[in-house]
C-alpha cells in the first residue's frame, strides 16, 4: 500500500502528493469529493501533466484540506490584480476598481485582509 503525502497544489489548482517511493500523483478532482490520482509526467510538480490513474492501494498520510476561506482569498487577490493595473497600464482606469477611488478599493482589499485567520505571504499589510 502507497501512502501518500500532500506537497502542495499546482498551478490548476490540483492537490499533488508524493508516495513512498518518491513519485508524485496529481489529483484531477482538485481535492473535492473522492480522489482522481494520475501519475504525473516526469514526476514534475508545477508542469506535470497527469499520465496514468493509480491502480494500486493507497492512504494518506497527510491529505490537502481546503480552506475555508478559499473566496476571500481569491477576492483578494483578484483586488490585487486590479489594483496593480490601475496603479501600472490601466491609465487610472476608475472602472477596473471597487468603488469610487484608489482608497476605496484598498480600504476593502485591507477589510478582506483582516478578515484572514491565515494572512497571505504574497500581500502585506503595507503592500500600498
Amino acid at each position: 500500500m502507497l501512502k501518500m503525502n500532500f506537497v502542495g497544489v499546482n498551478d490548476w489548482s490540483q492537490p499533488v502528493y508524493k508516495d513512498d517511493k518518491g513519485r508524485q500523483w496529481i489529483d484531477l478532482n482538485c481535492g473535492e469529493n473522492n480522489p482522481d490520482l494520475h501519475r504525473s509526467t516526469d514526476d514534475e510538480f508545477l508542469d506535470g501533466e497527469p499520465n496514468y490513474r493509480i491502480d494500486c492501494e493507497y492512504e494518506f498520510v497527510n491529505q490537502y484540506k481546503e480552506s475555508p476561506q478559499r473566496f476571500q482569498y481569491m477576492m483578494l487577490s483578484r483586488l490585487q490584480s486590479d489594483c496593480d493595473f490601475y496603479i501600472g497600464y490601466g491609465k487610472r482606469n476608475i472602472k477596473r476598481l471597487c468603488g469610487d477611488s484608489i482608497d476605496e478599493h484598498i480600504k476593502e482589499m485591507k477589510s478582506l485582509w483582516t478578515e484572514l485567520n491565515e494572512k497571505p505571504e504574497w500581500l502585506t499589510w503595507d503592500y500600498y
